[in-house]
């Protein structure tokens, strides 16, 4: 109840990007978990091909986040949200429809850099609406977040008991939607002009050594929260035997995320430097593997 009480003290825009937020992480992890096995079991892929087409994803991504950062400055964050959105639709629309290498590859390129654009984007409009409650709206940002990543595997399995391509279909059909409600309902803001141009804005994040150090921590702790999805649900298959594990390891982190999120960060916002916090959280999220580290190897018999 508080956490519903939260999000509707936010203004409608924050409100319809948290939704958005859910409904990305749902069609992308409906599919993308999937990919992999869909080519090399589907189509008859090798392994150094299927690498391929997942690495051009990941580069045209994580590489070109700078772009859509840029962008966003520039050009404005609700344009560049919707513009990422309509690619991406595009993109999970070819891996439905298309079977050739050419083909995937494409569509691993624009589902990538759809990626870099409405991530920075969504983020900077988010922190631009929630004005001195940014904390709060972030906090409940990752808590749609954390939860669409949740639906959207236990969804996926379930479409592919159909086929990989009713799964890529609904995924594009999710981005669709997304795409067409906030260019019909997400307001639309005054960019303030830079006069330092594109490289000017670099140089200035390049030397800033405080963010520098900001992002090298964000590294470790993307690293980390993604084993919540790679090691983790792998371990529990193989300690308890039981394939259900790995959708309980899922259940148990979004449960979490849901009831303590908003909790912690109200309680921790004014108390202490942040800078402090963040490097308690990556202590704790690093102490997390202990208990799994000396637990491997150790199955159900």
């Amino acid at each position: 109840m508080r956490t519903w009480h939260e999000i509707r003290r936010f203004p409608f825009a924050v409100r319809l990007l948290l939704v958005n937020q859910l409904g990305v992480n749902i069609g992308f992890y409906l599919l993308i978990p999937y990919l992999a096995t869909h080519l090399t079991e589907n189509l008859g892929m090798s392994a150094a091909l299927v690498g391929v087409v997942l690495g051009v994803r990941n580069l045209s991504q994580q590489g070109l986040f700078i772009i859509g950062g840029s962008a966003s400055d520039r050009l404005g964050a609700r344009g560049v949200i919707i513009a990422g959105c309509a690619l991406r639709t595009v993109g999970f629309g070819l891996f439905a429809l298309g079977d050739g290498l050419a083909v995937l590859l494409a569509a691993s390129v624009l589902s990538g850099l759809a990626g870099a654009l409405f991530n920075p984007a969504v983020r900077a409009y988010l922190a631009q609406e929630a004005g001195e409650r940014r904390a709060e709206a972030f906090a409940l940002f990752n808590v749609f977040a954390t939860t669409g990543a949740l639906i959207g595997p236990l969804l996926g399995s379930a479409l592919l008991l159909v086929d990989f391509r009713t799964s890529a279909l609904t995924a594009a059909g999710i981005f669709a939607v997304l795409t067409v409600a906030q260019a019909l309902v997400l307001p639309a803001r005054r960019v303030e002009a830079s006069g330092g141009g594109v490289l000017g804005d670099w140089r200035e994040v390049l030397g800033n050594r405080a963010f520098l150090a900001f992002a090298l921590a964000m590294v470790g702790m993307f690293t980390l929260e993604n084993q919540l999805y790679l090691l983790l649900p792998a371990g529990a298959r193989e300690a308890t035997g039981w394939d259900g594990a790995a959708g309980l390891v899922f259940l148990v982190g979004t449960l979490a995320n849901l009831a303590l999120q908003l909790r912690i960060t109200t309680a921790l916002k004014s108390r202490g430097n942040r800078g402090r916090w963040i490097a308690t959280g990556l202590a704790v999220m690093g102490l997390a593997f202990v208990s799994p580290a000396l637990g491997a190897g150790v199955g159900p018999g």
